[in-house]
């Protein structure tokens, strides 16, 4: 046995020692979005006898299951280890994940526009749960289901999630066009458990639906933005020209039920709407000289119009980046309820087995210094909205973006959308009556 400790106590040194050179050798750092953020002058990593002592303890475990535990094909080394560091890393906090390999290369394909999967947007909530947002689109194998969002998927085919990441999780909805899936939801709205199976096709993301860009009461602009991809900002511009014509007085941004994305596509959005070189966000690690600033950039520029964001519990990550830095700008005008609080700096660390590990150097915060993670951004004009109301305005807003109250059976009327046209024409009579 301690031949087998020591073959792999050298294992496990020539892993760390592998990894403090990739770390100083070079390294991605992301958002809880899979953002990129800033390289910052890395520290050596040391390891002092009580890490030392610590590995020993976690070595001994390890051979006396290998030695001892019942079935041997669950006591393989990859499959311990792999373990240990997911039990590690969740003992963080729940952005910090391992990636096995085939998971890390799904998360490098992520936002890529064009996907295989169900078509549901999921989160992992504070409590570890994984929980559904939104259905991506009306045509999506989730939404045609009826899956709905607070839906919690406890079981992917059979696998309980409560052990899983969100790229696990991920990773096990997609997979080949017509393939069978099979998801278990606890459904919070009725109590019960139930069970969908249909197959996975292909998955069309567009930050703007087709059906996104509308002109409400005839001066008003409307934009529906259900995520941050590389092609936000290409979007919101040519989103922009078309109500730019209309001769549109007010700017609506529909960010409810937005789970985030690229960091960069949300600096994107905001540079549209204030100054270059502005404070869009900063990070702060977890010394105060961790600062970093994140800038508006050089780009198309509306910086007059009056604009109203709509947010809900379910806007988070660069939807509060967007609501939280225009705000704070005097920008634009919050309407809502107060976002999730999703705003960490994750970092992505690859590792010699080519899988990776995510973990936590950064918080982000608002210009006025608003701490994002954990707390959310608080609307200006509070609009409650009823549980089971905003269950179906998800999926409503998903087919009828910017309607009011669509013309169709057992709709709903937007009650946010309502008041933020409301709000916004009041803005738009003030600014014209200073001009008279």
């Amino acid at each position: 046995m301690k031949r087998n400790m020591k073959r792999g106590w050298l294992n496990l040194i020539m892993l760390v020692s592998v990894f403090a050179g990739h770390t100083l050798a070079g390294q991605t750092e992301t958002s809880t979005a899979d953002t990129s953020a800033p390289a910052r002058q890395e520290k050596s990593i040391d390891i002092n006898d009580e890490g030392y002592n610590s590995v020993t303890l976690m070595m001994t475990v390890i051979e006396l299951l290998r030695k001892y535990y019942v079935d041997k094909d669950k006591v393989k080394y990859e499959k311990l280890v792999s373990g240990a560091l997911k039990g590690i890393l969740s003992e963080l906090d729940p952005f910090c994940v391992y990636e096995s390999p085939a998971v890390h290369r799904q998360t490098e394909q992520k936002f890529s526009g064009k996907l295989v999967g169900v078509g549901i947007v999921v989160m992992k909530a504070q409590d570890g749960s994984i929980r559904v947002v939104a259905p991506s689109g009306d045509d999506s194998p989730g939404f045609k289901a009826g899956i709905q969002p607070d839906d919690l998927i406890t079981q992917i085919d059979g696998k309980k999630t409560a052990t899983m990441s969100i790229e696990e999780c991920v990773t096990m909805m997609q997979g080949q066009p017509g393939t069978k899936i099979t998801l278990t939801i606890f459904r919070k709205s009725t109590g019960k458990i139930l069970t969908f199976v249909f197959n996975r096709s292909e998955i069309r993301t567009s930050p703007v639906p087709f059906n996104g860009v509308k002109v409400l009461n005839g001066n008003i602009g409307y934009i529906r933005l259900s995520l941050f991809s590389a092609e936000t900002g290409p979007a919101m511009d040519k989103a922009l020209e078309v109500l730019e014509k209309q001769k549109i007085k007010g700017i609506i941004l529909d960010l409810r039920y937005n789970p985030g994305g690229l960091l960069g596509a949300a600096v994107d959005v905001c540079s549209r709407f204030i100054k270059e070189g502005e404070l869009v966000i900063y990070t702060e690690g977890r010394e105060k000289s961790d600062r970093v600033n994140i800038n508006a950039l050089k780009c198309r520029k509306d910086l007059e119009i009056p604009i109203v964001i709509l947010v809900n519990n379910y806007s988070a990550s660069g939807s509060e980046i967007v609501a939280g830095c225009l705000k704070d700008h005097k920008r634009a005008v919050l309407v809502g309820t107060k976002t999730y609080g999703k705003g960490s700096v994750q970092r992505i660390q690859p590792l010699p087995n080519g899988g990776a590990i995510r973990f936590t150097i950064a918080h982000y915060y608002t210009p006025s210094a608003r701490l994002i993670d954990g707390k959310g951004i608080e609307p200006d004009i509070d609009v409650p909205v009823p549980y089971n109301d905003s269950l179906q305005m998800s999926q409503q807003l998903a087919i009828y973006p910017g309607e009011i109250r669509p013309d169709k059976p057992a709709a709903i009327t937007d009650v946010e959308l309502l008041r933020a046209t409301q709000i916004l024409e009041g803005i738009i009579r003030f600014n014209a009556s200073r001009t008279e």
